[in-house]
């Protein structure tokens, strides 16, 4: 498994190391003041809007899984591509 993250000092904890390396997940060098080159992150917000505006609001861990996995998957490649191609 990989990961990106920013080596911002609140990621690098000891306990956030020790974590990644007992369990054996690989870390992207990605120094803290680079561009935020991470696509999700703006591609996140959209299914954020929508879950927050729903008419009920998720109020367990199973409705908020579920909203989020139905609007994520309603999400229009066209928004991704959006994005994508601000970057």
């Amino acid at each position: 498994v990989y990961f990106q993250q920013n080596y911002a000092p609140s990621y690098m904890s000891k306990s956030t190391q020790a974590w990644f390396e007992c369990t054996n997940i690989i870390q992207f060098p990605h120094p803290s003041t680079s561009p935020d080159l991470n696509l999700i992150e703006p591609v996140w917000h959209e299914p954020k809007k929508v879950v927050r505006s729903l008419p009920h609001c998720p109020t367990s861990v199973g409705e908020l899984t579920a909203a989020v996995h139905t609007t994520w998957e309603s999400l229009p490649f066209e928004v991704i591509n959006r994005h994508v191609g601000n970057m």
